[in-house]
């Protein structure tokens, strides 16, 4: 072989491995994200099935163990960009799996089978929860972000099920981890250390454990420190005429930052008053008037989008907080059948809620994907556990 030909060939070598990878990593993404939202997700809907709540609880089962996490976690980046990512890849996926998605989960997993008082799902839920906790009652994973907090919720769920004291130490693990950060006399709980401001994710991460923790807890402490993110951001970071909240609040100044029609953020901030409010009746005029201006963004079906107000794209994640949360205070607004109902057209027949926005980036940087999340089919399980009891003992 002449040394032209080696040369052609070795060009030729070149070029189709370096398309292999751009085909891999940049275009082929970018075209089957675009295929899957024209073709995949007008599956046939739960309401063609005979046991929807079955199916959905089957899927959720096969998620919190599933290896894979569902949730969008950012945008489509450029070749370059993606390809520094490579090496990452595995740290991301670890971060991925035991983030808030996975936790709220394995919460309304465990809301569920508790409200239906299901000793046989229970047991099936305890397997799943198991992977993530060791012997002594610790997290198998590295707990150091607020987004974890609601691995809490099931640890309690669990506890007061089954009263086995290992899910007990994971949950005053987790307490004590949060709780931890409160350097100042504020009692403000960040979302990271370091942050200039408050978001109010951290509100939604945070106060529905510790509200729920103090029914274990031998004193008040968790349920006033609860109080204290709430009083705060009602204070300086919720609008005094539509009462709802901003993304952030800057704590130096106390100057409201963000949108306040973010529709998860608001999410974040209700599911923390709603919980709140079912303990303790202070904060029930808040939640009250939040709710009226929320029935006035709520678009004709019913639902709501990433931004009420401003845009019209389905976000299952603010809707399924936003209907929680008023079923955990006033139960009966929505029905399991006003459920089905307005959310089945959602749901495949695969037992799965799609439409959630992605990850947030950062205020005022928000998701531009939708898809299907760990986060509202957790969510959606909460909301479900509301129409059998009033939750009140969870």
């Amino acid at each position: 072989m002449n040394e032209k030909k080696k040369i052609f060939i070795a060009i030729l070598c070149t070029s189709l491995i370096g398309n292999i990878i751009v085909l891999y990593i940049d275009i082929i993404p970018y075209i089957w994200h675009h295929v899957e939202r024209k073709y995949f997700q007008s599956k046939t809907s739960i309401l063609d099935t005979k046991h929807p709540e079955q199916i959905i609880i089957e899927k959720s089962l096969a998620m919190a163990t599933s290896k894979n996490v569902t949730m969008v976690w950012r945008e489509q980046l450029s070749f370059s960009e993606e390809l520094q990512m490579i090496d990452k890849q595995k740290e991301w996926e670890t971060f991925k799996r035991y983030s808030y998605p996975r936790a709220y989960l394995l919460a309304g997993l465990t809301d569920y089978a508790k409200a239906r008082k299901d000793t046989v799902l229970m047991t099936h839920i305890a397997k799943a929860f198991n992977t993530y906790i060791l012997n002594n009652g610790l997290p198998n994973f590295v707990f150091d972000k607020v987004d974890q907090a609601p691995f809490g919720i099931a640890a309690i769920n669990m506890y007061q099920f089954f009263g086995n004291i290992r899910y007990k130490k994971m949950a005053d693990y987790i307490y004590k981890k949060i709780t931890s950060d409160i350097k100042d006399s504020s009692g403000i709980i960040l979302y990271r250390n370091g942050d200039k401001c408050l978001i109010n994710d951290a509100l939604g991460m945070a106060c529905p454990f510790l509200i729920r923790y103090q029914k274990i807890a031998k004193n008040n402490n968790p349920i006033n420190i609860a109080h204290r993110q709430l009083e705060y951001y009602i204070k300086y970071g919720v609008d005094k005429e539509t009462f709802l909240p901003t993304h952030g609040i800057d704590i130096k100044t106390n100057i409201k930052v963000g949108p306040t029609n973010w529709g998860r953020g608001i999410g974040w901030y209700m599911i923390a008053l709603s919980e709140y409010t079912k303990y303790n009746k202070k904060r029930s005029n808040e939640l009250n008037k939040l709710i009226q201006t929320l029935n006035k963004l709520r678009m004709p079906n019913h639902v709501w989008s990433q931004f009420p107000g401003s845009s019209e794209h389905f976000d299952a994640s603010s809707t399924t907080l936003f209907m929680y949360s008023m079923n955990l205070v006033n139960p009966g607004i929505y029905t399991r059948d006003d459920i089905f109902k307005i959310l089945g057209r959602f749901i495949t027949d695969q037992g799965i809620i799609t439409t959630t926005s992605g990850d947030t980036y950062s205020i005022n940087y928000y998701s531009h994907t939708f898809g299907e999340s760990e986060l509202s089919q957790g969510i959606l399980l909460m909301l479900l556990s509301t129409t059998y009891q009033n939750i009140s003992g969870n």
